[in-house]
């Protein structure tokens, strides 16, 4: 379960004001809280922001508005405003079910009922074609006239006319049933087609695979450095004192990690600095260490935000800071 006071004590560990015990559970709470790890993060770029263009003036005539503001939010409601509250509270879906079935019931007695006067020479109309007799149909309707003889079928013509009238059986209704062409059936592919459809879906798919784009952060350092090593945080550290290698090194050891050259990914030689002014190292510490050793970060120099990667930054074992370190001038021993 986070620590309710883990939110609070977040500026307290960027300033590093908290004792071991409270860093610990602090950085406990950032591994199991992904909303306590975005806040943590919108407050390291707002001291960056802040520590960058520094205090900003409010614009003419803030105070007054924001006073008015209050001043308009603790006067007691208008006369408008309680109706408007009063009305939010009613029920408008079951006032809006009863309006639908009053609306439907007022159609339904509107309706004009029929009555046998109405209905009378419709029934007569289908009593007569009932009977056969489709000429007494509906009064004033003309009588239908009979439908055309069917054509008789081939065995009928070839008995002549002694044969007499053909007679409709279930047979010849059947023959006259419209029948399934069986040469209109689309032919099945044949199988040469169909592998080389599959084939080519297969290159289509190989190409695809072998466009595809592979993740440009992953194996680099954000800052600079050697290939496949991935840094977790990038910063930039400006410092005037020619032993900071060395003050990496024992903070990077008191984190329970060691300090990387970035360009042969080996242990860094502290004598780097003796003749060169930048370097490019990695501070590998472990991973439950990793706000404490960037917070002690800023008592070495000036420090620069440059870039970060949640999914390397909260796991386990060791996790990777890449620091670009630069001497400024009159840097002393």
């Amino acid at each position: 379960m986070t620590d309710p006071r883990a939110p609070e004590n977040l500026s307290a560990l960027l300033d590093g004001e908290l004792d071991p015990d409270e860093v610990e559970a602090v950085e406990r709470a950032l591994r199991e809280d992904p909303a306590l790890r975005a806040e943590l993060h919108a407050l390291q770029e707002a001291m960056e922001f802040t520590r960058e263009h520094g205090p900003v003036e409010p614009p003419a005539g803030f105070a007054e508005r924001l006073n008015a503001r209050i001043d308009a939010e603790l006067a007691p409601p208008s006369l408008w405003e309680r109706l408007r509250d009063a009305l939010r509270q009613l029920p408008w879906e079951g006032l809006a079910l009863a309006a639908a079935g009053a609306l439907v019931l007022f159609f339904v007695q509107s309706a004009p009922k029929q009555t046998p006067a109405t209905t009378g020479g419709d029934d007569a109309g289908v009593d007569a074609v009932a009977q056969g007799r489709p000429e007494l149909g509906v009064e004033g309707a003309p009588a239908l006239a009979p439908a055309a003889a069917p054509s008789p079928p081939p065995t009928a013509l070839a008995q002549g006319p002694e044969a007499g009238p053909a007679v409709a059986t279930p047979d010849a209704v059947a023959q006259a049933r419209p029948r399934s062409n069986p040469s209109l059936r689309l032919p099945d592919p044949a199988p040469s087609d169909a592998a080389s459809e599959s084939g080519q879906d297969g290159l289509a798919s190989a190409e695809l695979s072998a466009a595809a784009p592979a993740d440009p952060t992953r194996g680099s350092l954000g800052a600079g450095g050697q290939k496949g090593l991935d840094a977790a945080m990038s910063y930039r550290l400006r410092a005037s004192d020619k032993r900071v290698l060395s003050q990496l090194s024992e903070l990077a050891r008191l984190n329970g990690g060691q300090l990387i050259d970035a360009s042969t990914g080996e242990a860094m030689d502290l004598r780097a600095f003796d003749s060169a002014t930048q370097a490019q190292v990695v501070m590998r510490v472990r991973a439950d260490r990793v706000t404490a050793a960037t917070t002690a970060l800023r008592r070495l120099g000036e420090l620069d935000y440059l870039a970060r990667r949640d999914d390397l930054l909260y796991g386990s074992g060791a996790v990777d800071v890449a620091i670009d370190v630069q001497l400024s001038e009159g840097s002393t021993r």
